[in-house]
């Protein structure tokens, strides 16, 4: 017989997923904080809806991987840096 693997709950995902947008907007904020455009002038030179961050930061859905890398090309960092505190 396998053993049952232990797998995170449904409150525990949705905890981590928190958290992760929780600093996705953060750094989002601090990168976009340096430059002197608005949200949706950004998300316009990445190529996304003007709406774009203004969604993010409403936590109104969870970017996808190319939009995270679209993102860190455009302040010009690496996922890694990006995502480290």
């Amino acid at each position: 017989m396998q053993e049952k693997k232990n797998r995170p709950s449904e409150k525990q995902k949705s905890e981590a997923l928190e958290e992760l947008l929780d600093l996705i907007c953060g750094r989002l904020q601090a990168y976009s904080g340096k430059t002197n455009y608005s949200d949706s002038r950004i998300s316009l030179e990445m190529g996304k809806d003007a709406s774009y961050l203004s969604k993010l930061y409403a936590k109104l859905f969870v970017p996808s991987l190319q939009g995270l890398c679209d993102i860190c090309d455009y302040f010009g960092v690496s996922v890694v840096e990006f995502l480290h505190p």
